[in-house]
């Protein structure tokens, strides 16, 4: 469940921003980016599970800008 999630993120503006930072910053490997979205959302889920309320704000915190407008 969680790589359909991922896989729907990576497609969103914010996800799609985050996924491009990253694949830069490991010389052009997709893998480890869509990994890391992967364990973000389980991380979310978790906390989630917990009782906190979801914010995706919370996912991406670097692309403040671009969380405004979803």
């Amino acid at each position: 469940m969680v790589v359909f999630s991922a896989l729907r993120w990576m497609r969103e503006t914010v996800g799609q921003l985050w996924l491009e930072n990253k694949k830069r910053r490991d010389g052009g490997k997709g893998g480890k980016a869509a990994t890391g979205i992967m364990r973000r959302l389980a991380a979310a889920a978790w906390h989630a599970g917990q009782g906190e309320v979801f914010d995706p704000k919370r996912l991406f915190p670097g692309s403040r800008r671009a969380v405004a407008n979803v």
